[in-house]
């Protein structure tokens, strides 16, 4: 009888010695890691395990929520020109080729296959509630596959209300930049705010819960926090804020917190970060203590550009002196305070 040739030949790496497999994954590509690690949850520690040690640069993560079709997009965080190398479409649409196995329970998913005009993209057919779920999966193969990936940015809108943050995101402890938009108010955000890092910066043009009362963050992002209702931030984290440039609407905080905190950052010896404050209080009325503060009435007022991208012209007739020169204007105009750093 003749030898059948035509058979496919399977590798099995999970049996090969590590030093073996830990060669084979150093001459993969990002999408060929991905596409392994979706074969088996060992499959995708193991590939993990590697990556610490092959060299292979980590790639960065994007999720985005929207009413029709999510995505998680994988680059291959090589600067600002990066590839796009990878992305996963949850959603209505439906294209490319079935996969005839599931993914850690994930059904209705096809695949479009990796050519040289078009990179590796899968679809999962899911609406509704039935979306958190795969996104969970996924996020937590990844974050697996890749331990030092970057996520770089979450976005979401609480309109959706099927949308579940605490549990499609769980996987994701820390984030560069995380968005939330909507007008509902919801404690998906509460909840997120609580247990996930933002490092760089914070976009919030939600209304956010507060039954349970004002609430401390995991952390504070260090660039940016535009937030137009931030009734939920404490007095607490308010006096922790050290991020560059902020601005705040909707708050608890008083006149009387503003003082503590200006107070605090002239009599700091730490380097300072803060360039730009832009906040509201709730007693408009009270007016700020330029005694306590130490202020000097600037003569004549600096004029400086407002931060809220507008061509005005925002006028300070007073100034905060550090021990170590730096120069803090300060403004008022009802409920709103504007302080930069000169």
């Amino acid at each position: 009888m003749s030898r059948q040739t035509n058979q496919k030949r399977t590798i099995p790496l999970l049996k090969a010695p590590f030093l073996v497999l830990r060669k084979v994954v150093g001459q993969m590509e990002i999408d060929e890691i991905i596409e392994l690690s979706l074969t088996s949850k060992r499959m995708a520690r193991v590939l993990g395990q590697t990556q610490t040690m092959v060299g292979v640069p980590p790639p960065q993560m994007t999720v985005e929520i929207k009413d029709s079709d999510s995505h998680v997009l994988i680059t291959d965080g090589k600067g600002p020109n990066e590839l796009l190398v990878f992305t996963w479409y949850i959603g209505k649409n439906y294209f490319g080729k079935l996969l005839t196995t599931n993914i850690e329970g994930i059904k209705n998913t096809t695949r479009n296959q990796r050519t040289k005009a078009m990179n590796l993209e899968y679809c999962t057919r899911a609406v509704g509630k039935a979306v958190n779920s795969p996104m969970k999966t996924i996020l937590e193969r990844l974050l697996i596959v890749f331990p030092k990936m970057i996520t770089h940015s979450v976005k979401f809108d609480t309109s959706f209300t099927f949308f579940d943050a605490k549990k499609a995101l769980s996987a994701i402890k820390t984030v560069e930049h995380l968005e939330i938009n909507g007008e509902m108010m919801t404690g998906n955000v509460r909840d997120m705010l609580e247990n996930i890092t933002v490092t760089k910066r914070l976009e919030m043009y939600c209304k956010v819960s507060i039954v349970r009362g004002p609430f401390d963050v995991a952390s504070l992002p260090s660039e940016h926090i535009v937030c137009n209702y931030t009734t939920w931030m404490s007095t607490e984290t308010f006096q922790q804020l050290k991020c560059q440039h902020t601005r705040i609407g909707k708050t608890k905080l008083t006149v009387k917190d503003v003082e503590e905190f200006l107070l605090k950052w002239k009599n700091s010896t730490e380097e300072n970060h803060i360039k730009s404050l832009m906040m509201s209080t709730v007693d408009s009325e009270t007016k700020l203590d330029y005694n306590l503060l130490g202020a000097e009435e600037s003569e004549p007022s600096k004029k400086i550009h407002n931060e809220g991208g507008s061509a005005s012209r925002i006028p300070f007739d007073n100034s905060i002196k550090r021990a170590d020169g730096l120069v803090g204007l300060v403004r008022q105009n009802g409920e709103t305070i504007h302080f930069r750093v000169d």
